[in-house]
């Protein structure tokens, strides 16, 4: 049965959403007491609930609570494990359609980066992109309506810098952009 849940704030506001054919998993920021709504279509539970703390430890995550869920959930998204490799650094950014949002990373010797991007308010879609910031490669892109992610890695020997760009589609958003170091 399809399984639906969402996590709301005390004041109403919706922290996470997600549905799944077998579970969904949901990221939630914030400070304070909330609700979580779950269901299913098709036939009843039961239900099992996990819930455990985040390891990335950010004052954007609670400042941003919808994008930050989004953010996390898109983090450990398929060929990732929720808590794979090391957080890293973790920025709010304003994306608009019509202007590029950069960023410089370093690259240690034989790991690689995993850049995650999840969005909220009145804009629409998300394209992140990742670049050889040296060559100008593009080594990665991914498009979304509220999230994206994108990975390069550097070879055993060589430390790589990178570059990342994001913008929005249409319209203006806040995006919570996390970096997840794991190994080669």
């Amino acid at each position: 049965a399809l399984v639906d849940a969402a996590i709301w704030d005390d004041a109403g506001g919706l922290l996470a959403s997600s549905d799944g054919a077998d579970g969904a998993v949901l990221f939630a920021c914030g400070k304070g007491k909330v609700r979580v709504d779950l269901g299913t279509r098709g036939r009843p539970g039961p239900f099992a609930l996990l819930a455990r703390p985040e390891r990335w430890k950010d004052p954007v995550l609670a400042a941003h609570p919808l994008a930050a869920g989004r953010m996390l959930a898109r983090s450990a998204g398929p060929g990732s494990a929720p808590h794979e490799g090391k957080p890293g650094v973790v920025r709010h950014a304003v994306l608009e359609a019509a202007r590029r949002f950069t960023h410089d990373a370093n690259l240690p010797a034989g790991q690689c980066l995993r850049l995650a991007a999840g969005v909220e308010g009145e804009g629409t879609g998300l394209e992140l992109r990742l670049f050889d910031a040296v060559s100008g490669e593009e080594l990665d892109r991914s498009h979304g309506q509220f999230s994206a992610a994108v990975r390069a890695c550097a070879p055993a020997a060589t430390a790589r810098s990178l570059r990342a760009e994001a913008r929005a589609t249409a319209g203006k958003l806040d995006a919570v952009i996390g970096e997840r170091l794991v190994g080669n």
